[in-house]
C-alpha cells in the first residue's frame, strides 16, 4: 500500500501526495526491472529454467530491500512535512517555543520534526503542530508497488511455470510499460512476441476487484490475454462458481484448452482460468 500524509492536500493515485496551501509533492516508487526466466530447449523432463543474469535479477523481492524503499519513503514524507509546518509556522508568526507550548511538546521536539530529525515522531505529534500552526493533516492509503509475495504465490507460480513448453520465455514480476506506474503483472509468458499475462491469486476475495484490476492492466499495459491463476482451494473454487459467467465473459478458453496451448508452445487464442 501506499500511504501519504496530505495538508488540505490531494492524493495522487499510486503517488505519495503531501500538499498544502495548492503546492504538492509527489513521491512514487520506479517500476521495478522484470526478472527473465529462458526455458531451455531439450524434453520435457529435462528442461529447467534458466535465470539470465545482469538488469533482469534487479528487483525489490526480499524484505530487507523492501525496508530499504519504505525507509526512504518515510524519509521524505518527514521532509515535506516539517518544510510545510515550518512554513505554516513562520507565516502565522509563531515560535517554535510557542507551538510547543500549545502542543504539549518540547522546543527540541518541535525544531527536529521541522528539520525531518525525529524519525519517530507519532502521527499524534505530527496533528498536535500542524493544529496548532493552522493546518489539517490527514493519512490515508493507496494501492502501490505489488506487495511482497509469500511462500504460497511464488508456489503458485511456480507449478505453472512447470506446464510450460521449453520454447516459451517466462518473466516475473513484470512491470507495465507506462512511465512511473508501480503496478505489475506477477508473470508474463512470452511465445512469438504476442505476451501473456500471469495474475496470480491464492485466495480469491472479490471476483469484480480482480476483474477491474486485471482490465485495468490490459488497458494500460499493451498486453491483449491474461491467466488469471488460482490456488486449488476451496474457497477459490465455491468464487468461481459462485459467478460463473462474469469470469467467463472475461475468461473464456477453459482450463483444459488453456493448458494445453501451453504446454506445447500454441497460441491459446485468449484469456483463461487456470486452478492449479
Amino acid at each position: 500500500m501506499t500511504w501519504g500524509l496530505a495538508f488540505h492536500g490531494r492524493f495522487v493515485h499510486g503517488v505519495h501526495s503531501i500538499g498544502l496551501g495548492g503546492a504538492q509533492f509527489g513521491l512514487s516508487a520506479p517500476p521495478y526491472p522484470a526478472r527473465l526466466v529462458q526455458l531451455n530447449t531439450g524434453s520435457k523432463a529435462t528442461a529447467k529454467p534458466r535465470e539470465t543474469a545482469g538488469w533482469h535479477d534487479r528487483r525489490v523481492p526480499t524484505v530487507e530491500r523492501r525496508q530499504d524503499l519504505a525507509a526512504r519513503r518515510l524519509e521524505r514524507a518527514l521532509h515535506d512535512v516539517g518544510e510545510e509546518i515550518r512554513e505554516a509556522r513562520r507565516a502565522a508568526g509563531l515560535s517554535q517555543a510557542e507551538v510547543a507550548r500549545h502542543s504539549s511538546m518540547s522546543h527540541a521536539q518541535v525544531s527536529r520534526i521541522e528539520r525531518a530529525q525525529l524519525r519517530h515522531a507519532s502521527l499524534a505529534d505530527l496533528v498536535a503542530v500542524s493544529t496548532v500552526v493552522g493546518l489539517d493533516l490527514s493519512v490515508r492509503a493507496y494501492p502501490g508497488a505489488r506487495p511482497v509475495r509469500d511462500a504460497a504465490h511464488l508456489a503458485l507460480l511456480t507449478r505453472l511455470r512447470e506446464r510450460l513448453a521449453p520454447t516459451l520465455v517466462w518473466r516475473t514480476e513484470v512491470p507495465l510499460s507506462l512511465h512511473r506506474d508501480a503496478r505489475a503483472w506477477d508473470a508474463v509468458i512470452s511465445r512469438a512476441g504476442r505476451p501473456i499475462g500471469v495474475e496470480a491469486e491464492t485466495r480469491l476475495r472479490d471476483v469484480q476487484a480482480v476483474e477491474r484490476r486485471i482490465s485495468l492492466k490490459l488497458r494500460d499495459g499493451g498486453i491483449e490475454r491474461v491467466v488469471l491463476l488460482l490456488a486449488d482451494t476451496r474457497t477459490n473454487r465455491e468464487a468461481v462458481r459462485a459467478d460463473p459467467d462474469r469470469l467467463r465473459s472475461m475468461f473464456p478458453v477453459p482450463q483444459r484448452d488453456l493448458l494445453r496451448a501451453l504446454a506445447t508452445g500454441a497460441d491459446p487464442c485468449g484469456s483463461g482460468v487456470v486452478i492449479l
